[in-house]
């Protein structure tokens, strides 16, 4: 059975959006000094149209079997 894994990103505050580090959202909030729910809530604010950018991104690996 395939499942869906999220990965997160802090990346530049450019329109090139670059990744600056990759890991889980525990790493990501860890290595930006904030919480989890702050990860969380600035994505979500992002991906509704509430916040215009972000530092985070999280990225949806489809089909991945572990």
């Amino acid at each position: 059975m395939s499942k869906n894994r999220n990965i997160y990103m802090i990346v530049t505050e450019d329109k090139y959006e670059l990744p600056l580090f990759v890991g889980t959202v525990e790493e990501v909030a860890e290595k930006a000094g904030c919480s989890v729910n702050t990860i969380y809530a600035c994505i979500s604010h992002y991906e509704h149209g509430r916040n215009k950018s972000t530092r985070y991104r999280r990225v949806i690996l489809e089909g991945e079997d572990e």
